[in-house]
């Protein structure tokens, strides 16, 4: 909560981390699933292949496409964590401001047990 009014640079590019996150998880799910597909693939070709595995020519055009695609999808993923990672250490530095607020709010809401005073505002005495 400090860290929208405080940092609002901060809070803006989380929610544009998590729209592009819910954007992308069909992408990243269909990337995955074409991986997969990739794998089967690589694992048909090979065991068809026999013994000339080097001169499958669609073998190790597999091959590559499938070492092009894990490269994408982990520096995707390596953004998305880098920037999760800053966002909530920005946020750690704010937990002892909202622990001591929330400790304030408290003992002055709990202040009506000492005298019933305290119960009614400043402006209800005057």
């Amino acid at each position: 909560m400090v860290v929208r009014f405080e940092r609002i640079d901060l809070e803006h590019q989380r929610i544009a981390l998590i729209k592009q996150v819910i954007l992308n998880a069909n992408k990243i799910s269909s990337d995955l699933t074409q991986l997969k597909n990739f794998e089967q693939t690589i694992l048909l070709q090979i065991s068809e292949a026999g013994s000339a595995i080097l001169e499958n020519d669609k073998l190790v055009n597999t091959l590559d496409n499938t070492r092009e695609m894990s490269i994408v999808i982990k520096e995707r993923m390596v953004v998305a964590e880098k920037t999760t990672e800053s966002i909530n250490l920005a946020r750690e530095g704010y937990r002892d401001i909202a622990n001591r607020a929330s400790n304030m709010y408290f003992v002055i809401a709990d202040l009506s047990f000492v005298n019933h005073m305290y119960r009614w505002s400043l402006e209800y005495f005057i």
